[in-house]
């Protein structure tokens, strides 16, 4: 009996907590909606209480039965219409929910606490015999409401509901009954996991499948029978990777389990704030690891409140900005390059980093001439230093300087990273990446001085090597601090054996590594990027990760250890205590530039654009921009076939036709050889690939394009990069030369019904200016051309009525198209117009700021099939 008592009395606390997180959400949305009744909301509550009261009833827990009878008779009388559901009365049965929580957590304890409070205020409920009668709240109450729970985990939320035959409870049997009340305070979400039955019975084929293969294996030494054994070594390798996933499934819950507890925090903290408040929720079924989920409570709730707090204004100072009195914070999850991406935004006042930053030099957490260095992303980073606080006085909220420093560590310990995007009056946005579970991470594998350690892929940005030839250019020291030359930027560059203590960190780059190259690995801790130097860069590999010894335990620069496949082991590098260990601080571009012009002359095509560059031939040089590739992949010629006059070759599943830009243009064409490489493009709703020889490079630059002198069928003129003339590929008019009929089907379907319409195209590159006017009116609309924002403005605002679509360049003298956007909308005679840029800035932060200045829309240069399509879709 006694063990049947334990699985039982485990099922009730695990069941009774997902009842009470149900009882939490409806609870709100019944008061969301005020008089307009939800019977349904109610009914849910209504028998979640009832459930709990009968599991109570039945295993003697008499403070619970008492507490969910009290709540049953007070939504009974809301189902009956005699209670309306107003704020105070909702806020009373959101203080009991919460003290049956506490009651069932603590259950041991339960019978002996005090809930008389509770009961009390249950029974006046009940007793109110007028609808319209106001509830107030005793002081105990509204203080208790108000303060912040401690050292409290919510409920496990269940997953999605299936019958009860699909689903197993898995709980521990191994305890004695007292040992499993003492453990169910916080604990009790480790000792039990609800796992699908599906989930279960592949477990259990996988597990036969092993065992087949197992004999098999074994079978096959015995014999010694090479090819059975290559055979048997495939079929364990793949079930051991199915195996190895469907284990993982099953500690893996999804973000509903927290995000579901955010509605009724960001409720509370509304009215303490005297603040009104929504919330929007999205991807609460994307999934993660349970023991993350557990550890990323606490940081969620301080991110949620800080929101909250710092971010939303009262809601008269929002109205003097001519914002809605209603702020609004956003919740989102969504899995992106194997991670799971949580973002936090708000529509508040948004963060200001040079205040940041004046407040950690008043604080000596920074020296002036460090602020002084810093970019504005980085400082923005500043909040995560300990004892930072932007709050004059400390309130119970904050103020204190502790809860970002807290946050960052806690990310950090689960192989996360946080970052900050800010602008002042407009917003906030929050980015968190983790990883899917803790138990096993993709990693690189370097060495050092002969040993062996492991990068976890998320950190990893990209990976360098500088030959000697270009040592000199690319590695320079500023301000007695070694750095690489990357791109646009100059990166902090450390050398992993010194940050570790193997040589000291003033010693110079060792002869070998100048005479053969240096080995660079770019990683980000999410506030800083820079590069390690290593010997040596192997190959990625996902590992096990095993906890560090006691003995090394006190040895920083490590978050764990792993053994490797031939037996040795690795030690696995954390990449934000090296940095500290390091004292890197970043420094900005924009005092040692390297591109290639910093001025933009009048009349020039200058524009930052990253291109691909290739060859069809050894002659031949050409460049795309880099955005409008989809992917690169490697054949063999023997592969490409040659059907009804057309190359193709099969990829995923379908047939993709193969262009040589000699067929257009007046340059060599291409000339197989063993292999080549195919760069896939969607144009006219296809893939297509255009033929190119090893190898390819991707350059970012400054840059003058001549669109006159080379410009020709397939080309659209010209670029000097590195010493070296490459022609611009038009991809869309070179397929169009060779396939005119795939677009006049497009445009028949698509654009025949469309009215000329007048559209303002402001951008101040020529170049760039023709070509979309050019595709904007071979479409059948008109263009009026703007030399930047500041002229767009004045065109507006002397003939905006005619103007039916604004297509507006971000990077423009004078005003820029951010500024441009944010102008339109404050006027009232504009607010409505639809806004579409076209830019080569290609990042997150440019498109969620492009958009919070009120650009509807966002498109890559270039891509002028997509920007035509999103111009009808607005006019149409």
């Amino acid at each position: 009996m006694g063990k049947y008592l334990d699985e039982n009395l485990q099922i009730f606390v695990d069941e009774s907590l997902e009842q009470i997180l149900e009882i939490e959400n409806e609870l709100l949305s019944i008061e969301e909606k005020g008089g307009n009744l939800d019977e349904t909301a109610v009914n849910k509550v209504y028998r979640a209480a009832h459930s709990i009261k009968g599991g109570a009833g039945f295993l003697g827990f008499d403070n619970i039965k008492k507490l969910t009878h009290e709540m049953e008779n007070v939504l009974g009388k809301i189902r009956n219409r005699e209670i309306l559901p107003e704020s105070s009365v909702i806020s009373i049965l959101l203080l009991s929910s919460d003290a049956l929580g506490n009651l069932i957590k603590d259950i041991e304890n339960s019978n002996d606490q005090d809930i008389s409070i509770y009961i009390d205020k249950l029974n006046l409920l009940t007793n109110v015999q007028e609808s319209g009668e106001s509830i107030s709240l005793p002081d105990a109450v509204v203080n208790e409401e108000n303060e912040e729970p401690v050292n409290e985990k919510p409920a496990e939320e269940p997953p999605e509901e299936e019958p009860a035959e699909e689903c197993k409870t898995i709980v521990s049997d191994e305890n004695e009954y007292a040992s499993i009340l003492s453990n169910m305070e916080s604990d009790h979400l480790q000792t039990s996991l609800r796992v699908n039955i599906k989930l279960l019975d592949s477990l259990m084929i996988l597990a036969g499948e092993m065992v087949l293969s197992r004999n098999q294996l074994v079978q096959a030494i015995s014999g010694n029978d090479r090819r059975a054994l290559e055979v048997s070594g495939q079929r364990i390798d793949l079930i051991t990777s199915q195996l190895q996933e469907a284990i993982m499934h099953t500690r893996m819950q999804p973000v509903r389990y927290i995000f579901d507890k955010f509605p009724r925090v960001v409720r509370d903290l509304a009215k303490q704030l005297n603040k009104n408040i929504d919330i929007y929720i999205e991807g609460k079924e994307v999934e993660l690891d349970k023991s993350i989920i557990e550890n990323l409570n606490d940081p969620m709730t301080h991110l949620i409140r800080n929101a909250a707090d710092h971010g939303i204004e009262s809601p008269d100072a929002r109205i003097r900005q001519g914002k809605k009195p209603v702020g609004k914070i956003s919740l989102r999850a969504y899995h992106d390059a194997g991670q799971v991406n949580i973002e936090i935004s708000d529509d508040g006042k948004g963060m200001d980093c040079e205040q940041i930053a004046r407040y950690a030099v008043n604080k000596g957490l920074i020296t002036e001439e460090m602020a002084g260095t810093m970019s504005a992303r980085e400082k923005l980073n500043l909040v995560f230093l300990p004892g930072l606080s932007t709050r004059d006085n400390i309130t119970e909220m904050s103020g204190r300087g502790v809860g970002m420093d807290v946050v960052k560590t806690n990310l950090d310990r689960l192989g996360g990273f946080i970052d900050i995007n800010s602008k002042p009056e407009k917003g906030t946005i929050i980015r968190i990446k983790l990883p899917l579970t803790l138990a096993i991470i993709q990693s690189l594998l370097i060495s050092s001085k002969k040993e062996r350690y492991a990068i976890p892929q998320a950190n990893v940005v990209e990976l360098m090597r500088v030959p000697q030839s270009l040592f000199k250019d690319k590695i320079d020291n500023v301000g007695g601090a070694r750095v690489v030359r990357l791109r646009d930027k100059l990166i902090p560059l450390v050398t992993l054996s010194s940050i570790l203590g193997m040589e000291s960190k003033d010693s110079p780059l060792p002869d070998s590594y100048i005479k053969t190259g240096i080995n660079i690995v770019i990683v980000s801790t999410g506030v800083i990027k820079y590069g390690i130097i290593v010997d040596d860069i192997h190959d990625s590999e996902e590992i096990v990760i095993k906890p560090l010894g006691r003995h090394l335990k006190k040895c920083r620069g490590y978050s764990g250890a792993t053994i490797l496949g031939n037996g040795r082991v690795a030690l696995i590098l954390d990449v934000g205590t090296l940095s500290q260990m390091a004292e890197l601080t970043s420094i900005p571009a924009s005092e040692h530039s390297i591109e290639m012009n910093d001025e933009k002359n009048p009349g020039d095509a200058l524009e930052k654009q990253t291109f691909l560059i290739f060859k069809n031939s050894q002659t031949a040089h050409f460049a795309v921009p880099l955005e409008l590739v989809e992917r690169i992949e490697k054949v063999q010629c023997r592969d490409i076939e040659f059907i009804g006059g057309q190359r193709i070759y099969q990829s995923r599943g379908a047939g993709i036709p193969l262009f040589d830009i000699g067929e257009v243009a007046h340059v060599e064409t291409f000339k197989p050889e063993k292999e080549a490489l195919v760069i896939i493009f969607f144009v006219a709703g296809k893939d297509v690939g255009i033929l190119a020889v090893p190898p390819i490079d991707s350059v970012r630059a400054v840059c003058s394009i001549d669109e006159t002198t080379l410009r020709q069928p397939g080309i659209m003129g010209s670029v000097i990069i590195n010493s070296k003339t490459m022609l611009i590929v038009d991809v869309i008019d070179l397929i169009e030369h060779l396939h005119p009929e795939w677009f006049s089907v497009k445009k028949k379907t698509k654009y025949a019904d469309d009215v000329k319409k007048m559209i303002l195209l402001a951008e101040d590159s020529k170049f760039f200016r023709n070509q979309i006017k050019c595709a904007i009116e071979n479409e059948g609309y008109y263009v009026v051309e703007a030399e930047d924002g500041l002229a767009g403005m004045d065109y507006l605002n002397a003939n905006g009525e005619n103007i039916s679509l604004v297509v507006t360049d971000l990077e423009m003298p004078n005003l820029d198209g951010f500024e441009f956007a944010k102008q339109i909308r404050q006027d009232k005679r504009f607010s409505k117009l639809p806004v579409i840029a076209v830019s080569s800035l290609a990042g997150k932060d440019d498109i969620e700021y492009a958009k919070i200045c009120g650009v509807d829309e966002y498109q890559i240069k270039l891509n002028r099939e997509k920007l035509i399509e999103c111009i009808h879709n607005y006019l149409r």
